[in-house]
């Protein structure tokens, strides 16, 4: 964890160290780091077998942070029922996110907000 706080601008280090830090402590995650990015996963209990997990969020060492949208859907954790509101918790909490194609990804800017990230995956679960 430190090696990729390092790795970041210095404008947002204390918030990927805090996203880090929030994330590790939620029942179920997991943290997956590369060179410049990491994925943060969620326990999954809706995938087959009901013991995966699905990555919810990649922040980028720039601040860069991507919702992944279509794998919440693939992973049955955005249902159609339920994906409207979990829409309209998103265009709330990253006013800045960009919509990809076919909203699979949802691309927002640095810098990247903790606590949006803690409320929004309080609400999934």
């Amino acid at each position: 964890m430190e090696d990729f706080v390092n790795a970041c601008d210095q404008e947002i280090r204390m918030a990927t160290e805090q996203i880090l830090r929030d994330w590790q402590q939620l029942p179920g995650s997991s943290v997956r780091f590369k060179r410049n990015s990491v994925a943060l996963y969620v326990r999954n209990p809706f995938k087959a077998g009901g013991g995966g997990s699905t990555s919810v969020f990649v922040l980028y060492t720039n601040g860069q942070l991507t919702l992944n949208r279509g794998y919440l859907i693939e992973g049955n954790m955005a249902s159609q029922d339920r994906l409207p509101a979990i829409d309209q918790q998103i265009r709330s909490l990253f006013p800045a996110g960009r919509w990809g194609e076919k909203s699979y990804y949802i691309s927002i800017p640095a810098p990247p907000d903790a606590d949006a990230m803690l409320t929004f995956i309080q609400l999934l679960q």
